[in-house]
């Protein structure tokens, strides 16, 4: 007998002579009298299943005849997964859910180069360096022993990575007017915490630091940025503020008046 994967669709082209009138019995459960019929064949089990089709032609005369064929339906082998994310902002994990049926080889297709044939749940990171949204597609192809296979895809974007960057200033004398420069990647709004002195959301931090004290003064300047995809990072840097030296001198009369 031949033999397909299911799902399995047949044109039934009917041949038969001398015969006005047919019963197709499909060996599903289903019957037609079209003279050539169409049938569809599933076959949700894990094993070959087998089909008979019987044709029963009858003439005009009330003659019979009959003829049996006999067709193999393989096990479908289903790809299926699922994906628990949205889209976000990079870096990112995606955590993959494995739902295939009746598949023996897998190929997992990450849509960043890389490839899998892990028939188990596992995750896969993605990083966007750049400054547009990264779209993926999750492939998955699967195929059982018999040679049947299909695919699935999940679909996703990454949004670029938000890096909020500035760097150190050197200790200095109160009054300080520090200037924090930016370096911050794919950032549009900036928000400056001048270790709870002030706030600013320039891109340049700029802020006097005092220190009233006779001893060096710390404070921890944080720098929340965000970008138009609504990601957000935060850094912090510590400046430390010397205390002003007050010149004083008493006048001593040593000779005079």
């Amino acid at each position: 007998p031949e033999e397909f994967c299911s799902p399995a669709s047949f044109a039934l082209l009917n041949s038969t002579i001398n015969a006005s009138n047919f019963l197709w019995d499909f060996g599903n459960g289903e019957t037609s009298n079209n003279e050539s019929p169409i049938v569809n064949y599933v076959n949700t089990a894990v094993n070959d299943t087998t089909f008979v089709i019987q044709l029963i032609a009858t003439s005009s005369f009330g003659c019979t005849d009959s003829i049996l064929h006999d067709v193999i339906i393989n096990p479908a082998a289903t790809a299926a997964f699922e994906i628990n994310f949205s889209d976000s902002c990079s870096p990112v994990i995606v955590s993959i859910n494995n739902q295939s049926f009746n598949a023996d080889n897998l190929t997992w297709e990450y849509g960043d180069g890389t490839t899998g044939n892990t028939d188990s749940d596992h995750s896969h990171s993605y990083i966007n360096q750049g400054t547009d949204i990264d779209a993926y597609e999750i492939k998955l192809t699967v195929s059982n022993v018999e040679g049947c296979g299909s695919t699935a895809s999940r679909f996703f974007s990454v949004y670029p990575v938000v890096e909020a960057v500035f760097s150190d200033l050197p200790p200095a004398c109160s009054p300080y007017a520090a200037q924090f420069i930016s370096s911050s990647v794919n950032a549009d709004e900036f928000n400056w915490d001048f270790g709870g002195q002030g706030t600013s959301n320039d891109e340049l931090g700029q802020f006097e630091f005092l220190n009233e004290t006779n001893e060096t003064a710390f404070f921890t300047v944080r720098l929340a940025v965000n970008s138009d995809f609504g990601c957000t990072d935060t850094t912090t840097r510590e400046i430390a503020v010397l205390p002003s030296p007050q010149a004083q001198f008493t006048l001593v009369i040593v000779t005079g008046k």
